[in-house]
């Protein structure tokens, strides 16, 4: 999964009658969520679930799910009157609320999602906040990218695409609870805002370049808030389901699906951004603005934390943005 830092400016994007849920969540350490263990609290686990699902439940056994982009880490297998079915636990305070009523969006659409069931934001049930969601079958997309099957690449496409096209009356029931819009704007403003307390020059220079360069704006559009091919989720070739919705909202459309391109070089060239490009109607000369605005907040995000952007160091993102400048 791949995570960029939330930005530090929250902007006001909801009308005044929508107030932000100000449920207060009870403080939930690491520590904590890696001792919940289902198996140990069966007979609470089976009572969350016949409520959540409103039918009578059987709980059966959870398994630790694999690391990669599902988060939490328990898979629910019950018994109901249908059958075995398998969800998945979410134990997620920070964003619990944001993911849950993004998935509720989406159940009207024809993108598939898991369903949710069940949030508990105080943790009444478990102890700790969690909602839990359906178990999809299938395997993350990315490798097939990375692997260059036609099909993968046509698929992650039109899938993208499918979902910055969703009608934005789909959001007005969760409008307040969404991340904050993200406009080229303003991840410029952030990165300005981390060189203005760590002068740069080559920030400078970068910046100077972003500003005389800017093309049109493009109006944000919705998605889970994380466009990796990892929470692409396929089987047979199609998809299966798109997961990880913790960030869901509003974004620049381009500056999102490039992110992908800049986490894994080795996907650009292949003709993929340009399919995207046709496909939304946007101008290629786009591309190389964009490309800096990736290198530069992958930077920021590396001065910011000391760790790698996947396998690229500041060293490499350096370098990248000084090549980045020479260009036309």
């Amino acid at each position: 999964m791949l995570k960029m830092p939330p930005m530090s400016t929250v902007f006001s994007r909801h009308a005044a009658s929508l107030a932000p849920d100000r449920t207060v969540l009870p403080k939930t350490t690491p520590s904590t969520m890696d001792a919940f263990n289902p198996n140990n609290r069966k007979d609470a686990c089976e009572a969350y679930l016949s409520r959540a699902l409103d039918t009578p439940v059987s709980f059966l056994a959870a398994s630790l799910l694999n690391t990669g982009s599902r988060r939490t880490p328990w898979r629910l297998h019950v018994a109901l009157c249908g059958g075995c079915r398998s969800f998945v636990l979410r134990l997620n305070p920070e964003h619990g609320d944001c993911e849950y009523s993004s998935l509720g969006a989406m159940a009207g659409t024809s993108v598939p999602t898991p369903r949710a069931y069940g949030w508990d934001p105080i943790g009444s049930a478990l102890g700790v906040p969690c909602f839990m969601e359906d178990f999809i079958t299938g395997e993350p997309l990315l490798p097939y990218l990375l692997a260059g099957e036609w099909w993968a690449e046509d698929l992650y496409v039109d899938t993208v695409c499918r979902l910055q096209a969703l009608e934005p009356n789909i959001l007005m029931p969760v409008i307040d609870r969404l991340a904050p819009v993200k406009t080229a704007d303003y991840i410029i403003a952030d990165a300005g805002a981390f060189f203005r307390q760590q002068p740069d020059g080559l920030a400078d220079a970068v910046m100077e370049k972003l500003a005389a360069t800017t093309p049109p704006p493009l109006p944000p559009c919705f998605s889970n808030g994380d466009l990796y091919p990892d929470n692409f989720l396929v089987r047979e070739n199609k998809l299966a389901g798109v997961i990880d919705w913790e960030h869901a909202g509003l974004s620049d459309p381009l500056y999102e699906f490039l992110i992908v391109f800049s986490a894994h070089p080795e996907l650009r060239g292949r003709g993929t951004e340009e399919r995207y490009l046709r496909r939304r109607g946007f101008d290629r000369e786009w591309l190389c603005w964009y490309r800096g605005l990736e290198y530069l907040t992958s930077w920021v995000w590396t001065l910011r934390t000391g760790q790698s952007f996947h396998r690229q160091t500041r060293d490499n993102l350096r370098h990248e943005l000084q090549q980045w400048l020479t260009r036309r």
